[in-house]
């Protein structure tokens, strides 16, 4: 379900070995909120309790510029609900569009990593996997 009509849809979520492909598109004219894929650990929801998500959008995957980063420590990405893996974008049409982190019209690569930091024994240190990635495709503002 998105969170405001049709500003962002995944088009499809497909688990295949190493990633889920989450494929998605936004007007510059509205802003972009929309439900990520619910992040599980095996087959049940992953708690997000003290986690960090960031989506990283780049020319492609491997490219070192950075376009833009979406993050749980900005806002930019909330965990609703952390016991049940869900976490939503929300990024607002002036940030999207503001600054050295604004997203040009285009198409790019975007990918999805989640942080965790385990900080009691045995396990001390920081993880970081990838959830998903897959296309972004940034379209211009609509005109009314």
């Amino acid at each position: 379900m998105s969170c405001c009509g049709d500003s962002v849809k995944f088009r499809h979520v497909v688990v295949q070995p190493p990633y889920t492909i989450a494929n998605c598109a936004i007007s510059l004219g509205e802003d972009w909120m929309d439900p990520l894929p619910r992040i599980l650990e095996g087959s049940e929801p992953k708690d997000l309790t003290g986690c960090t998500i960031d989506i990283f959008v780049r020319p492609v995957f491997d490219h070192s510029v950075l376009i833009r980063r979406l993050s749980t420590t900005s806002g930019t990405i909330v965990i609703d609900d952390p016991a049940q893996g869900l976490a939503s974008i929300r990024a607002s049409r002036e940030s999207i569009l503001s600054g050295a982190g604004a997203i040009p019209v285009g198409e790019w690569d975007h990918f999805c990593i989640l942080t965790e930091t385990y900080l009691n024994a045995p396990y001390r240190g920081v993880l970081r996997r990838e959830l998903y990635r897959g296309r972004l495709l940034v379209s211009p503002a609509r005109l009314s």
